[in-house]
């Protein structure tokens, strides 16, 4: 017997909208987002403050820093990205830390063989390659494609059951970095 549709008794279905309400759920479709911030010259530090506030969470996040000259459009290669000898990252997702920011303190990254360049190579494989086959190799990465890619998940993305499904229930939050 094949079912084109259920009725779902109002008790059931004010019930099941309840769960979903509370556990601050969303109906979400993939898609991707891209947001620019320019940061003060000169500063040490900076904080970004609700970089994605109360919207669905992604599942990684991805940021690459280019200098103000090629961002006005004054570059020999548009598509070149450094690590900027940036020191520490921390992200916080919902106010917490991510597990990952102990691995972004007191970064060496001017030094080719560093563990913390390593480290985020790796993240770059995993979430942005297809099925975590490294199409860019690591020298290629650290001289000219440098994008810091940041999970976001408590289960990685390559050991979800079918990441590519179109329409699931997804968390809302804010990210800060």
């Amino acid at each position: 017997m094949i079912l084109y549709y259920v009725n779902l008794e109002p008790l059931i279905r004010g019930n099941w909208y309840e769960s979903i309400d509370n556990g601050g759920l969303l109906r979400s479709f993939r898609y991707g987002r891209s947001a620019q911030f320019s940061l003060p010259k000169g500063t040490k530090n900076h904080f970004l403050n609700n970089c994605l506030s109360f919207s669905n969470l992604p599942s990684h996040v991805s940021m690459v820093l280019i200098p103000e000259a090629k961002y006005n459009g004054n570059y020999s290669s548009p598509y070149v990205y450094h690590h900027s000898n940036v020191k520490t990252i921390n992200v916080f997702c919902n106010g917490k830390q991510l597990t990952d920011n102990q691995f972004m303190t007191d970064m060496d990254l001017a030094d080719f063989d560093s563990f913390h360049c390593h480290f985020l190579y790796r993240q770059f494989v995993k979430l942005m390659c297809r099925d975590a086959y490294p199409t860019v190799s690591y020298s290629q990465w650290y001289l000219s494609l440098f994008v810091y890619t940041f999970d976001l998940t408590h289960c990685p993305i390559n050991l979800v059951d079918n990441p590519n499904d179109s329409c699931d229930l997804r968390t809302s939050g804010s990210l800060d970095l």
